[in-house]
């Protein structure tokens, strides 16, 4: 009788060890798949902030001077525009993700609006040099939209055969297209506005629409509002 009871006991016992490992097998097995299904990542994107971050800005540029290759290497006052995407459900992570630049369009003096560009171009990470083309977002992630540098130099010096540089307006794709060219180093004044997106292997953020007017001057510190003005449109 001993033994029979002891066999029962063991064998729940054992049959109970063999469900939990079945369980624990399943659950690792279907986990991810179940919350990606069921909790997928939710993308927001926002602009970080309406002021801007001032931050110096280093220019290389080289040139043949006869025989020779000149250098010639500057710093720059600037302020930068960044875009934050946020995870809302950071649990459930976004693979692959990438801000894409789908619309640019220039507001003219009569206040048309002319398309300049449309497509899906990647913009470029903030401190780019620490990240690959396409994040994980857990964790928000900021990207850079555009910057304005003050056209004064701080450090260096520009190539002799140029003129001083000016006030400059740049957007950040990570790759450049002819379309665009003239935002990449604009000295003229900016009236444009852009529409993005996030998008993700697992989801796709809403579209936004960014509205950037810019006189063409420079001031020091964040009186750069004045003459910047950036915002989300409704």
């Amino acid at each position: 009788m001993h033994c029979d009871t002891e066999f029962w006991w063991n064998w729940w016992v054992a049959l109970g060890a063999a469900v939990a490992t079945f369980f624990a097998v399943v659950a690792a097995l279907f986990n991810p798949w179940f919350q990606a299904r069921f909790f997928p990542p939710v993308l927001k994107l926002n602009l970080l902030s309406q002021k801007g971050e001032g931050c110096p800005a280093r220019f290389t540029k080289e040139w043949q001077n006869g025989p020779v290759l000149e250098v010639a290497e500057w710093t720059e006052s600037g302020r930068f525009y960044h875009l934050r995407l946020v995870n809302m459900r950071r649990r459930s992570t976004a693979n692959e993700a990438l801000i894409y630049l789908s619309k640019f369009e220039e507001i003219g003096a009569d206040g048309v609006h002319s398309t300049v560009w449309t497509g899906d171009l990647p913009l470029r990470w903030r401190h780019s040099e620490l990240f690959s083309k396409a994040r994980t977002v857990g964790p928000h992630a900021d990207c850079d939209l555009c910057s304005v540098v003050s056209g004064s130099i701080s450090a260096g010096r520009t190539p002799l055969h140029d003129p001083a540089p000016k006030p400059r307006f740049s957007v950040y794709p990570q790759t450049q297209v002819n379309n665009l060219i003239d935002y990449y180093e604009r000295s003229a004044p900016v009236n444009a506005v852009l529409t993005l997106q996030a998008r993700s292997n697992e989801v796709d953020s809403e579209f936004i629409r960014v509205h950037i007017t810019w006189d063409g001057a420079w001031v020091d510190g964040e009186g750069m509002k004045e003459h910047l003005h950036i915002k989300v449109l409704p």
